[in-house]
């Protein structure tokens, strides 16, 4: 038997603080089905790149946070009252598209995924604002939903009269951001 240094794994490792490509050659390790030749292997801890892609994880937050949106208005104006939780859901969602469909996350991710939550927010309010006025008072969801936008800063306006307003709206947006940002790792200070 090979006397090495504990963790060495004869060199497969390498020296704490040491550096290791992805795919690089990894000395000491073998082809173990045919016993030949070293093979690539990745460092442990080391995620495979991947390329991203944030104009597709833009899109695939809108759909997402339009699908939740759809829910938080369906829901609520079922139910004849406003459930904010299912709000948060919009933040949720869009945060979730952009990291997953678009590869990335942090910071940019983060701002992106507030921003579009911040829209499709008011734009929630103005279709459940809608779907209530259609349901009180039997009038088409269509025909309002045009008064509705003719009269957005009025309606928005109304809504925000209630203080929680705004803290549902800011955080459903915080909620976003935190979805998007998605706890982004930091490299350690010596790699």
């Amino acid at each position: 038997m090979v006397d090495t240094p504990p963790g060495d794994l004869n060199g497969a490792v390498p020296p704490l603080g040491g550096s290791v490509q992805y795919g690089a050659v990894q000395p000491g390790l073998t082809d173990m089905a045919s016993g030949t030749g070293p093979v690539p292997v990745a460092p442990l801890g080391v995620d495979e790149p991947s390329s991203s892609n944030l104009g597709l994880g833009i899109l695939a937050g809108v759909g997402l946070g339009l699908v939740a949106v759809a829910v938080y208005v369906g829901i609520s104006a079922a139910l004849n009252r406003e459930l904010l939780y299912f709000a948060l859901l919009i933040g949720i969602l869009v945060g979730f598209g952009i990291t997953r469909a678009g590869k990335t996350r942090g910071v940019l991710a983060g701002v992106i995924s507030a921003l579009i939550t911040a829209v499709l927010f008011v734009l929630a309010v103005l279709l459940l604002f809608t779907a209530l006025l259609a349901k009180n008072y039997g009038e088409p969801f269509f025909e309002l939903l045009s008064v509705v936008f003719d009269h957005t800063l009025e309606t928005l306006q109304m809504y925000f009269e209630d203080p929680l307003g705004y803290v549902w709206g800011a955080a459903t947006v915080v909620v976003g951001f935190m979805s998007g940002f998605a706890g982004k790792k930091v490299a350690p200070a010596n790699a």
